[in-house]
């Protein structure tokens, strides 16, 4: 299921990592409003870095295969791993 929420944003950035050319790091920023006020911003705190790890290693993930590969990522393929998610 979905996180409970009244509004939410994300943005995705490519930015250098000082490696030169040779590598970048893909953003993800996400911010919400759960609902349901101090009880969902509990459960918000509690649920969002699990939640949102998984699905934003999977899409990630497929971005790195995609590039990696050159091709469209297989359906109902799943990332090797979660993304690193920081508050």
């Amino acid at each position: 299921g979905s996180l409970p929420r009244n509004q939410m944003n994300a943005k995705l950035s490519v930015e250098g990592n000082g490696n030169g050319a040779t590598q970048s790091l893909l953003v993800c920023d996400v911010e919400f409003v759960p609902k349901y006020g101090f009880i969902g911003k509990l459960m918000g705190q509690l649920i969002k870095k699990p939640k949102f790890g998984g699905a934003l290693g999977d899409m990630l993930g497929g971005v790195k295969f995609y590039l990696d590969e050159g091709e469209d990522v297989p359906e109902n393929w799943k990332a090797p791993g979660k993304a690193v998610i920081v508050s």
